[in-house]
């Protein structure tokens, strides 16, 4: 058998009928019908099945842990907790003029944060494009008031967590820095500790949060939230939210 060609061109001259028989022209038709060009983007039917995808890709994008070291500041650290944008989002989200209290104890992580990233990234930005009625406007306020409520003490946890890890860490690099100043070691041994320190901390982190099952917590309040807006919404608009956060 010959081999496929995996870039497929519809209507390219690489696609020529050598036989202008009809039944060839049929079946290029219809192989052409049935997706000889998949389309990888084809909206899920069901509102269950357009929930579960946008769990899933919040779930995915909390998989992909990468941590760096500031010499300058002697810290290694993880972007945003390594965590998707839609796990922070609350109601304060929906309102471009809102600020958020990066002191406020009671939301520690946000110091840690990029919040101005995590608010344009979060599926908040989407619900300001539908055209909402009002009382459905509230509605979406109040749940998010109430999916802001149960993620906050479980990103507290995890930003504790990193914190306590960070500490260990970071000490380390505090004395590695220290010996690379005096000439005790050189530079290709520090570099290659740091490396250590990165691969080791991320493998610590996951370690960590697997064992404290805050992931799958905050991946059943997103799940929650996102059920609310399907009974909020009218079929229609709840398609097109999707349509607007699927990535």
């Amino acid at each position: 058998m010959g081999v496929v060609d995996p870039y497929c061109v519809c209507g390219s001259d690489s696609f020529k009928m050598k036989n202008n028989n009809p039944v060839y022209i049929l079946i290029a038709l219809m192989a052409l019908a049935l997706g000889s060009c998949q389309d990888n983007t084809i909206t899920p039917v069901s509102a269950q099945d357009k929930i579960s995808s946008l769990v899933v890709q919040a779930e995915s994008e909390t998989k992909q842990i990468q941590s760096s070291i500031d010499l300058t500041a002697k810290s290694i650290s993880i972007e945003n907790l390594a965590l998707s944008p839609d796990y922070f989002v609350d109601e304060h989200h929906l309102y471009d003029n809102s600020t958020l209290d990066t002191n406020n104890n009671k939301e520690p992580w946000r110091k840690e944060c990029n919040n101005a990233f995590l608010k344009q990234l979060g599926f908040a930005q989407c619900l300001k494009n539908l055209s909402l009625a009002e009382e459905q406007i509230n509605k979406i306020e109040d749940a998010l008031e109430t999916y802001g409520n149960h993620q906050k003490p479980i990103l507290s946890d995890e930003f504790h967590h990193f914190v306590d890890l960070k500490s260990r860490y970071n000490d380390q690099i505090k004395l590695d820095i220290d010996s690379l100043q005096r000439g005790d070691i050189g530079e290709t041994a520090f570099q290659n500790k740091m490396k250590q320190y990165q691969t080791e901390f991320t493998t610590e982190f996951s370690r960590q949060r697997s064992a404290n099952k805050n992931l799958s917590m905050m991946s059943v309040n997103y799940r929650s939230v996102l059920e609310s807006f399907q009974n909020i919404m009218s079929e229609s608009q709840f398609k097109q939210f999707y349509l607007c956060h699927k990535k």
